[in-house]
């Protein structure tokens, strides 16, 4: 949940803090940082480590026998499952096959199934149809950004090189985009602290959430 902050004494704006934000290309959240030296506006995109399948895949469950030994727990199973009466688990019995579920995840088809077969029922889970994963694609790393300028005059955010070993961010080894000091960006902004522009008062303004 990020926090605004602003000087007193000169523009200075920016906000420190994580949030949410919409799923694009890989990335779900952002941390919102500071320079601690000059007050300029950074930021971390935080790279998803799963995006997924490549496809969802959704299935049907069919009840399709019912020897006369598991009929009476078959017909619990359909009764619990479906609100029926007893003449109605006992039509469902002689209409096989008999949907039990579909538009169902794998995992839910098999839960679905578990305790009509284990009544002794056979039950065969058909695949209906298969969309693509929209956002399926590589992992990615987390990518540093740094604001130009703090609004209203700025606000366009460009990338910058990470120092971690492989390509990873290591805030303690990383410059400011704009000082090139290192060891110099936060994502928490402590009480009491002078502003890095002017050395005037900075005052939180409030917080927000996505």
């Amino acid at each position: 949940m990020p926090t605004k902050y602003v000087c007193l004494g000169c523009p200075l704006t920016f906000e420190v803090g994580w949030f949410h934000h919409i799923f694009r290309n890989g990335y779900a959240s952002k941390t919102l940082l500071v320079c601690v030296s000059c007050g300029t506006q950074h930021a971390v995109e935080n790279a998803v480590s799963d995006r997924g399948p490549e496809s969802f895949q959704y299935f049907t469950a069919y009840l399709t026998a019912a020897p006369p030994a598991a009929r009476v727990q078959v017909m619990v199973c359909l009764r619990h499952h479906f609100r029926l009466d007893l003449a109605g688990a006992r039509e469902a019995l002689k209409a096989l096959p008999y949907r039990i579920g579909s538009d169902l995840s794998r995992e839910g088809a098999e839960a679905l199934a578990a305790p009509y077969r284990a009544a002794g029922a056979t039950v065969e889970i058909v695949l209906i149809r298969e969309s693509p994963n929209p956002e399926y694609g590589p992992v990615q790393s987390d990518r540093l950004l740094v604001r130009d300028a703090p609004p209203p005059d700025g606000g366009l955010w460009r990338e910058l090189a990470v120092a971690g070993a492989n390509a990873s961010l290591d805030l303690e080894r990383q410059a400011c985009g704009n000082c090139r000091k290192t060891g110099v960006l936060v994502s928490e902004w402590t009480d009491g602290r002078s502003c890095p522009a002017c050395g005037g008062v900075i005052q939180g303004q409030g917080t927000w959430m996505t």
